[in-house]
């Protein structure tokens, strides 16, 4: 593994919002750079605003002021379209409560990032998918995310809805989600928050492995000081501290 540039690059970000007459400053002048192939651990106590910066790194939000940088080119200035068609495409998102659409299989929950990025319209993301051209597209689509599936530990678990899974294998099914169109990053907010210690400590694993073997940016937002010390540890780890808004080391 080697770090060819950065990944994503924050430039002066401040983000505000208004409770009533009140203005709450959720970040403050962020500076850094995050490089292709790292390890980043988002880290602070709780309301210190580590979601925030990870939703304006994934181009879910947009801050107040400042820029995003994506691959030396400024995001800040896209659409809502096309920020939408860089979320699909170069980022995979894991959140602490999977978001897995509940009437749907896991096979069919890793499937809808990929049918988005086909094109498919919202009347078409359904278990009866038309004939033709989209049928055609479905079965390439099927066969890569039962790979993906597979990859993660949970090829027999393919037709079971979220309802049916335990914790772990719903999160596994949205790492496998996140993998779905091969994006180039993994931001993760509180991937393992919801999870016991050992089927969190075995998620946390398979996103290192992800970074290893597969050469995939991680940024994980984490109040978990075990994970953070892991990171740290890293050759290619990193830890960004914030309180009140603002990188404190």
């Amino acid at each position: 593994m080697h770090n060819q540039g950065p990944f994503l690059e924050a430039k002066n970000l401040n983000k505000s919002y208004y409770q009533g007459e009140i203005e709450v400053r959720a970040l403050v002048g962020i500076n850094l750079k995050i490089m292709e192939e790292g390890v980043v651990a988002i880290f602070g106590p709780s309301g210190a605003g580590k979601s925030t910066l990870l939703h304006i790194l994934g181009a879910l939000d947009r801050p107040t002021e400042g820029e995003v940088i994506f691959q030396n080119s400024n995001i800040s200035t896209l659409s809502d379209n096309e920020l939408a068609r860089l979320r699909n495409k170069e980022f995979g998102f894991i959140f602490q409560f999977h978001h897995l659409l509940p009437e749907f299989t896991a096979l069919e929950n890793v499937m809808m990032p990929l049918l988005i990025a086909q094109g498919a319209s919202r009347k078409d993301r359904v278990r009866s998918f038309p004939s033709g051209k989209l049928k055609q597209r479905k079965g390439k689509i099927e066969e890569e995310s039962l790979r993906i599936l597979t990859e993660v530990g949970l090829e027999h678990r393919i037709n079971h809805t979220p309802a049916e899974l335990s914790a772990g294998e719903q999160q596994r099914v949205a790492v496998a989600r996140a993998l779905a169109n091969s994006p180039k990053g993994i931001l993760a907010d509180e991937p393992t928050g919801n999870l016991d210690r050992k089927t969190g400590d075995s998620v946390f694993e398979l996103l290192l492995a992800l970074n290893k073997e597969r050469g995939k940016t991680l940024v994980i937002v984490t109040h978990n000081e075990t994970l953070v010390e892991r990171i740290a540890g890293l050759d290619s780890g990193r830890v960004i501290h914030l309180r009140d808004g603002k990188i404190i080391n």
